[in-house]
Formats: structure tokens, C-alpha cells, sequence
């Protein structure tokens, strides 16, 4: 069964709610019982809309990461609701190192400038790889 099935609201409803990748070893394992947990005409849109999406992923060049997969990053499964899919480009190993994640705003102050300035010396100087950004104007 094709993991982009995870992308479905439904299947991930229920994969997140039960903590499914803390009971389960494997996406194989896990998906032999799939069926006895949905109506099946949910399974049914779940599936086909899984094709689509990874017919969609695969032409884009991004590939997928679930919750079974190694490279899932082991602090995302302890919040409360992670994401049952990732779909990423580049080296997914990154996501293993330390990073610091930066909130900022458009109209930043004269003190926030000065920080941006001086964080990435900090960082580097403290082991951390790099700065995550969710790519937003602004710092």
C-alpha cells in the first residue's frame, strides 16, 4: 500500500489519535489492519487520493518520510499531534542535526537586527548546524 495513504485526513485522524507508529514496528504491519479500522469507501478515497498525491510528489522530485521511516525525526513523534507524513527535498539526514528554529516579524526592531546579526557566530559557537526558517518575509 502506497504511504502517501497517511496524507488522507482520515487515515492520519486515526493514526495520530492512537499513536499508531509507537504500536506498530512497521507501515507493512500497520496497514494489514488498516482495513478492519476504516468503512471501506473511506479506505476507498484514501487510496485513490494516494496515488494522486504520490504521482504529484514523485513529479515535483520531493520523496516521503512517515512515522515508521528512520529518518523520521524522533522529537516530532513526541508532540502532540505529528505530522503522519512529511514530504521533503534534499538531504533528509539534517533533519537529525542541531538546529534552532526562528520565529520573527516583518517590521523587525533595531534590537531584533542587532540579534539576527550576532545569532549565527552564537550558534555555530554551541554546536548548532544551522537555522531552520518556515521561509515567511521578514527575520
Amino acid at each position: 500500500m502506497n504511504p502517501c495513504v497517511l496524507a488522507d485526513p482520515d487515515v492520519s485522524r486515526l493514526y495520530v489519535k492512537n499513536r499508531i507508529f509507537e504500536k506498530y514496528d512497521s507501515f507493512e504491519e500497520w496497514i494489514r489492519i488498516l482495513p478492519a479500522s476504516l468503512p471501506a469507501s473511506v479506505l476507498e478515497r484514501a487510496l485513490a487520493s494516494a496515488e494522486r498525491i504520490s504521482s504529484e510528489v514523485a513529479n515535483l522530485g520531493f520523496s516521503v518520510l512517515t512515522g515508521f521511516d528512520p529518518g523520521y525525526p524522533p522529537l516530532l513523534k513526541e508532540i502532540y499531534d505529528p505530522p503522519a507524513v512529511l514530504f521533503y527535498s534534499g538531504n533528509v539526514d539534517l533533519l537529525h542535526e542541531r538546529l534552532a528554529a526562528v520565529v520573527g516579524t516583518r517590521e523587525p526592531s533595531p534590537v531584533s537586527k542587532f540579534v539576527c546579526g550576532i545569532l549565527p557566530a552564537y550558534l555555530k559557537a554551541h554546536n548548532v548546524s544551522g537555522i531552520v526558517s518556515g521561509l515567511a518575509k521578514g527575520i
